[in-house]
């Protein structure tokens, strides 16, 4: 009887020891399937699978890659543009304040472009206040339409004998004598800004009937990646020459 006790006190102890084996089997199964389907690859399906999303992934990536590149070449192209453009707008500006208003003359109708005619005050002489002393020749803006460039070019200066001639010192050129300075190439012509479609003059034509302050100038960009396109925040600013403005013609 002591030792049947014995060994139901045996087989009582050894039941967790057995229940825990069987738990650890049963919790190492999922594991060793695991591991199985693991060296056993994937399948067919999932491979597809996983290729079409690879594939989609580097679509996606290649596209933000390409378009990126693209807007920093457009972006870059534009700024440089752009600057060249607004050093060309300060050099006329700065020429044009040191005018004077009876040597200015403007016209719309002329060809290729729009052009502004007009004499600086001469560079070798001292700067002190006193009367207008205009330079030996004659400046000329002008916009070259078929190549979309802002063009300075000058008319005239020391041992030249330019056909159209100069005007009287201190007068301004007479509209077909400034068509005849944009017809004749005398090698001084200078591209100051490129990719302008637009070259805008206020007035359009000077000397006017209506009274003037200040001249406009305007300059409508392209952009230089899309030829379709244009810029819609041009340049512009007014310019004042230093003389006073004259009364307007009769």
């Amino acid at each position: 009887m002591i030792e049947q006790c014995r060994h139901a006190g045996r087989f009582i102890s050894a039941l967790p020891i057995a229940f825990q084996e069987a738990s650890d089997r049963l919790s190492n199964r999922p594991r060793m399937l695991s591991y199985r389907r693991i060296m056993r690859g994937l399948s067919l399906a999932e491979l597809l699978i996983a290729m079409t999303i690879s594939f989609l992934l580097l679509s996606i990536l290649f596209g933000v890659f390409t378009l990126g590149g693209r807007w920093f070449r457009w972006s870059t192209a534009r700024t440089d543009v752009g600057a060249a453009t607004i050093l060309g707008l300060n050099g006329l500006s700065r020429e044009l304040r040191n005018s004077a208003w009876s040597t200015i003359t403007i016209s719309s109708s002329t060809s290729p472009g729009p052009a502004i005619c007009f004499a600086i005050e001469d560079p070798t002489m001292p700067m002190y206040p006193g009367p207008f002393t205009p330079a030996p020749y004659m400046v000329v803006y002008y916009l070259d339409a078929p190549h979309q460039a802002l063009v300075r070019k000058t008319w005239g200066g020391p041992g030249t004998s330019p056909s159209p001639a100069l005007p009287p010192a201190g007068t301004r050129a007479k509209t077909s004598d400034l068509q005849a300075m944009l017809a004749t190439v005398n090698g001084t012509e200078h591209a100051v800004a490129g990719g302008v479609l637009r070259f805008g003059l206020d007035p359009p034509d000077f000397p006017a009937t209506a009274p003037v302050s200040g001249i406009g100038i305007s300059l409508q960009l392209q952009q230089p990646v899309d030829s379709s396109q244009t810029v819609g925040n041009g340049l512009q600013t007014r310019v004042y020459p230093r003389n006073p403005a004259p009364a307007p013609s009769s």
